[in-house]
């Protein structure tokens, strides 16, 4: 049935093509239309009818939009001011931006982190001395050195994991012996003994018969009145004391020490020497040892004395290197280092050395790598470790006396270097050389199987 039966206009059939594929582009105007008062009376099936339009804001007020620059946002001045002020997790939640983001627009402004970086927060500090230094170390994700010398700086006494003590067990200290404390306790000796001098209380006197199983006993009035009587150490194996001992209550109670009968006073001029000659040089010319007079010189509270700077003189120099350091040194009455700093600073080689180096020639590094290191050593007249030596720093490959065949090169850039010569039971710095001497390119990295 035709248009023209039904009494309708025919409609072009160019126009009808053009207003379903080729929509006519919306002027503002149009635009307007949609999210404004032409597009509420719009029918279902109209084009921008599935639009909704933007809810109204409240109480008449206008919208406040956020100012946008590309796809970021635009930072404000109160925003700016915040960076710094707090860490950058707690001003990212306070304006709504990541904590990344914070970091990334601080370090641009070049604003310090809050708090700095090693700062110590009040929360860690109260972690310091309710556990071990290591412990809160990883808890705080800090070095120990660190949480060690934060704690010593404010004074808090460093973690002991001990059970406290009760009346009953401090009532034990002083009536038995430590030994015999730590068994009935189930405490260590070190436990013990510090709390017994925490708390001020002293052993009782134990019979010397107690001695022998490590237990310490009191001084009795009979063995004090033994002190200074004879050296310390004869009355310690009378005793059955330590020498460390004896020597100890003596000096507490003042009594002079009595020296032993083979005992050998410091002379006069010995006493001069100390303190102005080296201790070393002092147990030498006194036939004494040298602990005996290092022991002698702290008890007078002499310094170490120091060394005496000897100029060298003409003579002296004409020496060096016509003898070993050592041997020299006994004979001019100086240190081997000091001889052996000396020849060398004025540049005299050590003695049997080729003074000077022999320079290499042109012609003798030609003939490195033709032959083995010990065949061109023989024909250069020089060392084997100087030859090898000169050839690894000019990075001339080692002689390899075997021929090579024609399918071991034509072997050669079909894979790395490094493979060819495991196969070959050869090195790789000779596989290199000899494929670099027929112009072959190396095998890339990926063709290795």
């Amino acid at each position: 049935m035709s248009a023209l039966t039904l009494g309708v206009n025919p409609v072009p059939l160019r126009r009808v093509v053009h207003s379903v594929a080729e929509p006519q582009p919306k002027t503002p105007r149009d635009n307007r239309g949609i999210h404004g008062t032409r597009g509420k009376g719009r029918k279902p099936g109209s084009p921008g009818a599935h639009r909704r339009p933007p809810a109204s804001p409240p109480s008449g007020r206008p919208r406040k939009r956020i100012q946008k620059a590309g796809h970021a946002y635009f930072w404000t001045k109160a925003e700016d001011r915040l960076l710094g002020t707090m860490s950058d997790e707690a001003a990212g939640k306070k304006i709504g931006r990541r904590a990344s983001t914070v970091g990334h627009r601080r370090r641009k402004l070049g604003i310090a982190r809050h708090p700095p970086p090693g700062t110590w927060r009040p929360e860690e500090d109260r972690l310091l001395g309710t556990m071990s230094d290591p412990k809160v170390a990883r808890r705080l994700h800090r070095s120990i050195a660190s949480v060690q010398q934060r704690r010593e700086r404010l004074k808090r006494a460093a973690f002991v994991p001990c059970r406290p003590w009760t009346p009953k067990e401090d009532a034990l200290l002083g009536e038995l012996p430590d030994k015999e404390v730590c068994r009935r306790l189930g405490r260590g000796m070190a436990g013990v003994l510090r709390r017994r001098r925490i708390l001020g209380v002293h052993l009782k006197q134990w019979p010397a018969a107690s001695a022998g199983s490590g237990i310490v006993r009191k001084w009795t009035e009979a063995e004090k009145q033994l002190l200074g009587t004879m050296p310390d150490g004869e009355l310690g194996r009378q005793l059955g004391r330590r020498y460390q001992s004896v020597a100890r209550m003596r000096t507490l109670l003042g009594r002079p020490r009595v020296r032993p009968p083979h005992y050998r006073g410091w002379k006069a001029w010995e006493e001069q020497l100390v303190g102005v000659l080296p201790d070393r040089e002092v147990a030498g010319r006194t036939g004494r040892s040298l602990h005996a007079v290092m022991r002698h010189r702290r008890s007078k509270g002499l310094p170490v004395p120091k060394p005496a700077f000897k100029r060298w003189t003409s003579k002296e120099d004409i020496l060096l290197g016509t003898l070993p350091d050592g041997e020299l040194a006994e004979r001019l009455g100086r240190s081997a280092g000091e001889v052996g700093k000396r020849r060398r600073r004025l540049g005299i080689p050590f003695p049997g050395m080729s003074i000077p180096p022999r320079p290499w020639a042109r012609d003798e590094e030609a003939l490195l790598g033709t032959d083995t290191d010990r065949a061109v050593a023989r024909k250069l007249k020089r060392g084997f470790r100087a030859v090898a030596h000169r050839r690894a720093l000019l990075g001339v490959p080692a002689f390899d006396n075997r021929e090579w065949t024609a399918a071991e090169e034509r072997l050669l850039g079909t894979d790395i270097d490094r493979v060819i010569a495991r196969k070959l039971g050869r090195t790789a710095v000779s596989v290199a050389h000899r494929r670099r001497h027929l112009g072959l390119a190396p095998a890339a990295r990926g063709t290795h199987q």
